[in-house]
């Protein structure tokens, strides 16, 4: 009944993504490339379209993106 917040478990975010119980999606955008690592959606069964509801720059040069699914 309450909120959780996912913070690096690409693994368990795509599973709850797959079952429908997420609403909001916060992405950290960091300003460097790593060039490796789990892709965030891999295991994500077909396309879900994110409506951007809110963006916050930091001064460290992340931004954080906020999306929700888009109504159908």
């Amino acid at each position: 009944g309450g909120a959780i917040f996912i913070f690096g478990s690409a693994d368990f975010a795509s599973t709850l993504i797959a079952q429908g119980l997420v609403d909001e999606y916060r992405l950290g955008i960091n300003p460097v490339l790593l060039g490796k690592g789990t892709p965030l959606f891999q295991s994500v069964p077909g396309r879900t379209k994110l409506e951007l509801t809110h963006v916050r720059p930091l001064k460290s040069g992340v931004v954080i993106l906020h999306y929700r699914p888009e109504s159908a």
